[in-house]
């Protein structure tokens, strides 16, 4: 009677004690990041603050406002914008707030 007790007792400590351990242990979600370059219908902008810069790919990495580090190819339909003027890939630095605007080519 006794060794039954013991044991009712011990189960019943570690099944109050598991939703206890379980809610104290926290993780921060990961921040997505898409490692492959979008491709941005014409007319479409995506601003945010730069997180990589790679000029020898031609990409950048920006994290939009859902949070998301979006991996974009610089090429010549895309127009990178600072402060509401035209910037060249290669004066984009890390932190810098930009827009990305696909364009058409001919324009």
């Amino acid at each position: 009677m006794r060794k039954s007790l013991a044991c009712l007792e011990l189960i019943l400590a570690f099944s109050l004690a598991g939703p206890v351990v379980a809610a104290d242990v926290r993780f921060a979600p990961p921040v997505p990041v898409l490692n492959y370059p979008v491709h941005l219908r014409e007319g479409t902008q995506l601003g945010g603050p730069v997180t990589n810069v790679d000029p020898v790919n031609k990409t950048i990495q920006i994290k939009d406002a859902d949070g998301i580090i979006q991996t974009i190819a610089v090429r010549g339909n895309i127009l990178l914008l600072k402060d509401g003027q035209p910037i060249d890939l290669f004066n984009v630095r890390l932190g810098d707030v930009i827009t990305v605007t696909s364009v058409n080519p001919g324009s």
